[in-house]
């Protein structure tokens, strides 16, 4: 492996060598797929630039990953090789990028990771018609951790579980889904304004409409208001 390879040039004191060794693999990796992930390999290009003292490589080869795959690690390292106030830019352009990445959920994870409950809520009114209502393992938590202090993030979140689970006629969600609508229920009173979205009667009134077959659903809805 690549990596390995340069890890023992570099232990040679072999940097340059190890560098090369690096960049012709990830321009490989690169080329051969489009979804490359290759974060062992970006760790031993951070070592060679590191070690070749190559700052200004580094801080951009750092930046680059976050950029590819919203990596943590990469912008936590690169952050804390800038001096005062350059930090606080690279946060902001940080930001601007996890509010454009695709798909939506990638950001959603790396909101909740840090975690930045304002930029998750942001994210989420920006691009509600982008959530994959299926995503539910990245979903659930995350509404939940907004029900407080964002609510109408939290109740968007929801609705698009609940439409997932309905246009999809996924019965074995059909619980959840109820749950879900019960969890709407109860932040509509924290949500002064829905910003032009649906209010949560309307909602279910929207529901009702294009689901009023699905009986099984409204009979899960019936016991979650019951409290069954």
């Amino acid at each position: 492996m690549a990596q390995d390879a340069a890890g023992r040039l570099l232990a040679a004191g072999r940097a340059e060598e190890a560098l090369q060794v690096v960049e012709i693999a990830l321009s490989r990796e690169t080329r051969d797929s489009a979804w490359c992930d290759p974060p062992e390999l970006d760790d031993a290009h951070f070592a060679c630039l590191e070690a070749l003292g190559r700052e200004e490589g580094l801080r951009r080869s750092l930046w680059a990953r976050f950029e590819r795959c919203l990596c943590r690690g990469a912008l936590r390292r690169l952050l804390k090789r800038l001096p005062d106030f350059d930090d606080v830019e690279t946060e902001d352009r940080a930001r601007e990028v996890v509010l454009l990445f695709s798909p939506i959920e990638a950001g959603l994870a790396f909101c909740f990771a840090r975690p930045d409950l304002t930029l998750a809520a942001q994210l989420v009114l920006s691009r509600t018609e982008e959530i994959d209502g299926d995503a539910y393992e990245i979903l659930t938590p995350a509404a939940e951790a907004l029900s407080s202090a964002q609510p109408l993030a939290a109740v968007l979140i929801w609705r698009s579980m609940i439409e997932f689970a309905l246009e999809r006629a996924r019965s074995s969600r059909y619980g959840h889904a109820a749950r879900h609508l019960a969890s709407c229920a109860d932040a509509d009173a924290a949500i002064g304004n829905y910003q032009g979205r649906p209010e949560h009667d309307a909602f279910i009134q929207g529901l009702r409409k294009a689901h009023q077959r699905k009986a099984a659903f409204w009979a899960r809805v019936r016991e979650a208001s019951d409290g069954v």
